[in-house]
């Protein structure tokens, strides 16, 4: 199950006033730590607290997060929703509602689709408007431009613009989605050679390993 986990704040600052931070703020400090600590469960009681208070809005993320982690797609958008409403130039509540629409989209019906992809695809954007270095944002923009037909925006040529941003952002993760594309053209001695430049940047990174031994599996490469 993909998670949200991890996705850190500049949380001094969200729970910041003129007069330091608010003593109240404990309660939820422990809440966040228990999410991130794998303990949902556990930071429920204190988030739910939070709504109608002056921190609604940081409740209101995580809450988002848990029922996202859930799959419970429906409560993590009007969590996320509310939580975008309270803060509009938050790039990190933005790009949470923008992956809650994003990873919905298998989940609704047919004729759902297309309005659920919009909703994904202009909350992405939305994301690189307040912050363009947002590597995660720029990511999931790219890999749904590679992905999504035609029809519901979807552009290999975007995605090759995208692919070149984030190189230039992360280049490991730029060498990572740049094989992706590859891949998808079937262009296997160049998709190939990404990884290898992704190995080379980070060579005990899990993900590069990963992706790069996935690669070889595929192409029926047992021994590399």
């Amino acid at each position: 199950m993909k998670t949200m986990r991890g996705a850190t704040l500049g949380l001094m600052a969200l729970l910041a006033t003129a007069g330091g931070v608010r003593a109240q703020a404990g309660s939820l400090l422990e809440a966040i730590a228990a999410y991130e600590d794998g303990r949902p469960e556990d930071a429920l009681p204190a988030l739910e607290q939070e709504l109608g208070g002056p921190d609604e809005a940081l409740a209101r993320l995580y809450l988002g997060r848990i029922h996202y982690d859930r799959e419970e797609w429906d409560e993590a958008e009007e969590h996320l929703e509310r939580a975008l409403e309270l803060r509009p130039e938050d790039v990190e509540i933005s790009y949470a509602l923008g992956l809650a629409y994003l990873d919905h989209i298998q989940h609704v019906s047919f004729r759902r689709k297309r309005g659920q992809a919009n909703k994904a695809l202009n909350q992405l954007i939305a994301t690189l408007y307040l912050d363009p270095g947002h590597v995660d944002a720029r990511v999931s923009l790219a890999s749904y431009y590679l992905n999504a037909p035609g029809i519901a925006g979807g552009s290999k040529d975007r995605a090759r613009e995208q692919m070149d941003a984030i190189t230039s952002l992360d280049p490991r993760r730029g060498h990572l989605f740049r094989a992706e594309v590859h891949e998808s053209e079937e262009e296997w001695d160049e998709a190939w050679a990404a990884y290898q430049e992704a190995l080379r940047l980070a060579p005990t990174d899990p993900q590069v390993l990963y992706a790069s031994g996935m690669f070889k599996q595929a192409r029926e490469a047992w021994a590399e």
